[in-house]
């Protein structure tokens, strides 16, 4: 990966910045030994270290040496920021942008020296599974980013002391790095070690590209594989287009079905009405509109600008579910469909999406019609469940689990085909009630503290 490049300075330009409520500022040399320790004891569970240390904790303090000598080398040839000089730490590698400078060259020859140093002293057993990591790790990087990586920012390092963590530190350390990379126009991607990381990822953007299985066909590895995924957030281009198919798609939803928003868009949701019939074309003026409109849905669901294989797989998501629907939504038409609700990830937690929900519900047993949706997150099952929906049935889209997984390891030591985790999608439906006043003020006192202080509903309701 290149490193000392002339786009340190602009990352750091703007420095120390308020995020997520928390002062972000560049790591200094005086706080190099307590990122060192947070870096140590943020990932002493880490799967990934743990498998390459071949289950040897080693001497702490060696450790925290080390990479404090690391650390040092790294707020010279890349942008290293902190929370709370040093408790929370990112460590960047921005993309390549001039020539670099010879000093760093130089540093990072010495790294180089130094990792190699370290390599040195460990076991037979940690020396193969370092370099068995590295192969594995760098054919799916050939394979998913490629060439394009040196015009991406790659993300080192990532990490918070195990006590301050779930305060948002890691967020503003994110969400700095990425805004700036986004103000360059420039992706960025890393490498996550824990699967436990991946939601926290995708909340800002990131996607997995691909994935290393580790110890996979190690014998003397008798754990499970150890997941190393690889993972993307695009650039300010693709995530722009992005954002002008949704809008485009608002605006159409609020004027022919039924869009409502909290506190200025903060939250949305949309529904096609019970019974709404279906919009016609009339003259050139309309079928251009819908066209575009088509054009924007498609993009949205990767469909205009995915590849043959992707397009493939959404063809078997809709084919399983016209097949589930079929059997248990005999009277979709005579439902409201709920086709998408979200909160933006700083203002979940706040009521907004209860409030959404309440209303739908109000006005869809007011007219005595049931609302069905389609559920591809089990965290959000119980959501759901809460103002009465129910599982009708549910379909599982394996397949291009399996593909995706036979991309880059299609067999393990046995020979048997890898099988990544399904995904399984949801049918819910909530039926009408007829006397549910009483059910609703008792959700409205749930969540009374959630929605106490949000500001007046915002909503834009046109429906035909």
């Amino acid at each position: 990966m290149p490193v000392g490049t002339s786009g340190e300075k602009d990352l750091e330009s703007q420095m120390p910045l308020l995020s997520y409520g928390v002062i972000v500022e560049p790591l200094r040399q005086s706080d190099v030994w307590n990122a060192a320790k947070s870096w140590y004891d943020a990932f002493s569970d880490d799967p990934m270290i743990g498998y390459l240390n071949d289950g040897q904790k080693g001497n702490p303090t060696v450790h925290k040496v080390s990479t404090t000598l690391i650390m040092s080398a790294w707020i010279r040839t890349k942008v290293v920021l902190t929370v709370d000089g040093g408790t929370s730490v990112i460590v960047a590698t921005p993309a390549k942008r001039g020539p670099t400078n010879p000093a760093h060259i130089i540093i990072d020859t010495l790294l180089k020296w130094f990792f190699s140093s370290l390599q040195a002293v460990k076991s037979h057993e940690q020396r193969k599974r370092y370099a068995e990591a590295r192969t594995k790790l760098d054919k799916v990087v050939a394979e998913t980013i490629g060439d394009r990586a040196k015009d991406m920012i790659f993300i080192n390092l990532l990490c918070t002391a195990p006590p301050s963590q779930h305060r948002g530190y890691a967020s503003a350390l994110l969400a700095t790095i990425t805004g700036q990379s986004d103000s360059f126009g420039q992706a960025a991607w890393l490498e996550s070690s824990n699967v436990l990381n991946t939601e926290f990822y995708n909340s800002h953007g990131f996607y997995t590209v691909g994935e290393a299985l580790l110890g996979e066909e190690n014998p003397t590895w008798t754990d499970k594989p150890v997941a190393v995924r690889v993972c993307q957030k695009r650039g300010f281009f693709r995530r722009g287009l992005d954002r002008i198919a949704m809008a485009a798609l608002l605006s159409f939803y609020s004027k022919h079905r039924l869009a409502w928003s909290v506190n200025g868009g903060e939250a949305i949701l949309l529904a096609i009405p019970a019974g709404a019939k279906e919009i016609k074309c009339k003259g050139l003026k309309d079928r251009i509109y819908h066209t575009i409109l088509n054009f924007f849905a498609r993009m949205l669901n990767r469909q205009s600008l995915a590849k043959k294989k992707q397009r493939k797989r959404y063809d078997e998501s809709e084919k399983k579910f016209q097949a589930s629907s079929l059997l248990h939504l005999a009277e979709e038409k005579d439902m409201y469909d709920l086709m998408f609700l979200a909160t933006a990830p700083d203002s979940e937690g706040r009521g907004y999406g209860s409030a959404l929900m309440r209303k739908l519900t109000e006005k869809a047993d007011h007219e005595c019609k049931a609302i069905w949706l389609q559920c591809s997150n089990t965290h959000n099952e119980s959501f759901y469940n809460k103002f009465g929906f129910e599982t009708v049935d549910k379909f599982v889209l394996e397949d291009q689990q399996q593909e995706s997984k036979k991309r880059f390891y299609p067999f393990n030591s046995s020979g048997a085909q890898l099988h990544g985790p399904p995904v399984e999608i949801k049918l819910m439906v909530r039926q009408a009630r007829r006397n549910s006043g009483i059910r609703e003020k008792q959700l409205a006192l749930e969540d009374r503290e959630d929605i106490e202080d949000i500001p007046s509903l915002d909503y834009t309701s046109h429906h035909k």
